[in-house]
């Protein structure tokens, strides 16, 4: 542990522990992780009826501090270093935890981004018993997330590379899909004011929904499979979108900024297209299972492909797609054979979105209303056969309910799975 991490620990578990009543106390449990601006605990928070041997509630919650910023980031040759790597004339920006508290707050009831916390038991924040000065010095700045138990995308793609899982079945990556844009809505048409920062008062959680208004031009600036979290499997019955697979959440809205370019009556907002590319590159690596792959997928890629949906245009998402040129037949290195095992809808609808030209990307309305119906129509059977029809040796098995809910709960929770390839008929 640095020397920052560990200043920073002991400064935060001392008022944590000053701030305990009979009522409620936070338990700093251990160190997550250090961001570019950032460092990340996790506590424990304990509530209980005021009495001494009363029932006690407890929750995990997540704190997220600022590091100081003294000058401007600026890195000479020759600097001398830290003892935490960081060079010693280096400092972050102050705007960027300040930047993922207004977002957050924007989103507070949108199902589909990590909540903000607060602590109403307590009689005030434990963090502001500190002088000023020694905030300044320590934690300028900080806020209280939700824990999210399951990891993350990245996670999740390493475990099932490690246990041997080739592919996701096809209703699997739908359903990651629809949380993917519900997330875009959401930053669309944010479901809470972004102004006035006053008292969280989280409404109850709904889904984003799109809306006839202008939208806002958030562009998140830092989607990736390592800032999408996995949720609870609970499976609610009567959501027909996380019925069969856990709520994934975006985190981490400190690049998070408002789309300066202009927007026409004939295309898409450019932050919505920004933000649609990006879900794209998170697709592309859930359907191969490469988590490297994303990094290969950016507008101006040297080597895009021509695809053909009512007309032709460019696409990034080069890996994706049967190989081109005078001897498709020899596999290319690049490429996957992702189109074998991908229902074609999906992998059109993933390829539009890695358009490199923003005005030949989907509209997120219709994008979001096409993938809903697949979802609710495209069961089991419908994939019946698909498999053995692509030379993929599986059985259709794998796209049922009972199968998928099994697979996500063992992938995530037990890294021993095996891996549907060599179990077609089952799970366990």
């Amino acid at each position: 542990m640095s020397r920052r991490v560990a200043e920073t620990e002991e400064y935060l578990r001392e008022y944590f522990e000053n701030a305990a009543t009979q009522a409620a106390a936070i338990e700093l449990q251990r160190f997550v992780a250090a961001g570019t601006y950032s460092l990340t605990w996790k506590l424990q928070y304990r509530i209980g009826d005021g009495s001494q041997w009363g029932p006690v509630r407890m929750r995990d919650v997540l704190v997220k501090t600022q590091k100081p910023a003294v000058q401007e980031r600026v890195v000479t040759p020759g600097a001398e270093f830290s003892s935490d790597g960081i060079p010693a004339n280096e400092f972050s920006s102050t705007d960027s935890l300040a930047n993922e508290k207004g977002f957050l707050y924007a989103m507070r009831s949108a199902e589909h981004f990590v909540k903000l916390v607060t602590f109403p038991e307590l009689p005030r924040d434990p963090l502001l018993q500190a002088p000023q000065y020694e905030r300044e010095s320590i934690a300028p700045d900080w806020i209280y997330l939700e824990w999210i138990e399951n990891g993350t995308l990245w996670e999740l793609i390493r475990k099932a590379g490690e246990t041997g899982v080739e592919f996701f079945p096809n209703r699997l990556l739908w359903r990651f899909f629809m949380c993917l844009i519900r997330m875009c809505i959401g930053m669309a048409w944010p479901p809470d004011p972004l102004a006035g920062q006053g008292q969280l008062n989280p409404s109850q959680p709904r889904l984003e929904q799109v809306l006839n208004a202008a939208p806002s031009g958030i562009v998140h600036g830092d989607i990736h499979n390592g800032n999408v979290m996995i949720g609870p499997i609970d499976r609610p019955t009567s959501d027909y979108e996380h019925h069969i697979t856990p709520r994934l959440k975006m985190i981490d809205g400190g690049a998070v900024s408002i789309s300066e370019e202009e927007r026409d009556n004939v295309h898409q907002d450019p932050a919505t297209t920004e933000n649609l590319f990006a879900i794209g590159m998170i697709m592309a690596t859930l359907s191969t299972l490469d988590e490297d792959l994303g990094g290969k997928m950016y507008p101006e890629r040297p080597d895009p492909v021509m695809f053909t949906d009512v007309r032709p245009f460019a696409t990034a998402a080069t890996e994706l797609l049967p190989p081109q040129g005078p001897n498709p037949g020899q596999r290319d290195r690049r490429y996957h054979i992702a189109h074998q095992w991908l229902d074609p809808d999906l992998l059109q609808a993933i390829v539009h979105c890695l358009a490199v030209n923003p005005h030949d990307r989907p509209f997120l309305a219709g994008l979001a209303s096409g993938v809903q119906n697949v979802i609710q129509t495209r069961d089991d059977n419908f994939y019946e056969g698909f498999y053995e029809r692509n030379n993929i040796n599986v059985s259709s098995y794998i796209e049922t309910d009972d199968y998928i809910t099994e697979f996500m709960q063992q992938l995530i929770m037990d890294p021993a799975i095996p891996n549907h390839n060599a179990h077609p008929r089952r799970v366990l």
